[in-house]
């Protein structure tokens, strides 16, 4: 059995990671040339799940920790290989070149435009910077898609790399079309709004508009309250980055202002598509109301992109 290592952090070497698996009884531990990724092989598969148990989201510096997981079952990479995605259910739509299946903890991005003859491993080498995983492209249709941790990754690799020159023949005028995937049941692009419960009777519309404002630009907030004793608020705002700041700031804490006494707020995104749940963020333990948390450093954008030839200085 293989397992994928993602969000190894800069700087950190085999000679760092190799010591953390081999006790799970790792063997053959490799990185990727500038992936800032490791992949190790497991003679057993219950040792396999026990190094995930143990090291993913295990702490190396700042930031989100490791990303441990199973690595995808076709074409796994030797030493020197790619990028491949995590072995999940949609891993034989994926290879055989037909609809993607959407993983629906997590934003996905379409790329499309791409120079025909551009490989996995150049859309790769272009999106993994920004936190990628799960980088698959369809079969002859010049477009690929990727999955992300977060809504706020997704949103920078879809700003910086947008409109990015091809190269190559077959190149478009226009550049990459990078934006996020279709939601099934959406009509349109997904709109970064948060739900929020949990909040006091007394709480207003401007009561929460003020409290938002400190994480972004809001777009349009209002409370509604179809049971009088559960009131909830959905706040629009001007971008995902800022929604997910507004979550990661709001949620399990019993903010002075917004919540119901003796209760803490529970923040979200709210339904990206009719009839569909939320999409879940990790619950946060109950705390007091703290001041606003940002984000680790991400990517700085990336040069213009050379279908069949990677990246140019």
């Amino acid at each position: 059995m293989e397992l994928f290592i993602g969000r190894v952090p800069v700087g950190v070497g085999l000679e760092t990671l190799t010591p953390l698996f081999v006790p799970y009884g790792a063997s053959n531990v490799r990185m990727l040339d500038g992936k800032h990724c490791a992949f190790a092989n497991f003679d057993n598969p219950a040792d396999a799940e026990r190094a995930i148990a143990d090291l993913n989201g295990y702490q190396m510096g700042s930031g989100p920790g490791l990303n441990v997981k199973p690595a995808g079952l076709k074409n796994a990479p030797r030493a020197g290989g790619s990028f491949v995605e995590p072995a999940k259910a949609h891993t034989a739509r994926a290879a055989a070149g037909t609809a993607p299946v959407r993983d629906e903890m997590h934003p996905e991005i379409f790329i499309g435009r791409l120079t025909p003859g551009t490989s996995l491993q150049e859309v790769e080498s272009m999106l993994v910077p920004y936190g990628a995983y799960n980088v698959r492209m369809l079969d002859g249709k010049n477009c690929a898609f990727a999955a992300f941790e977060t809504w706020a990754a997704a949103e920078k690799a879809i700003n910086e790399l947008h409109g990015t020159p091809t190269g190559g023949k077959g190149g478009h005028s226009e550049g990459l079309n990078v934006k996020f995937a279709d939601v099934k049941g959406a009509q349109g692009a997904p709109d970064p709004k948060v739900f929020i419960g949990g909040i006091g009777l007394q709480v207003t519309d401007k009561d929460i508009q003020k409290a938002c404002l400190q994480f972004g630009e809001v777009v349009h907030s209002k409370i509604f309250a179809k049971n009088p004793s559960q009131p909830c608020a959905f706040v629009t705002f001007a971008s995902f980055t800022e929604a997910e700041l507004c979550i990661n700031n709001l949620n399990g804490t019993e903010h002075p202002q917004l919540a119901q006494p003796g209760k803490t707020l529970v923040a979200r995104l709210a339904d990206l598509s009719k009839g569909s749940k939320p999409a879940p963020f990790p619950a946060a333990a109950p705390a007091v109301f703290a001041p606003v948390r940002g984000y680790p450093p991400t990517p700085a954008p990336m040069a213009a992109f050379r279908g069949g030839g990677g990246y140019g200085g």
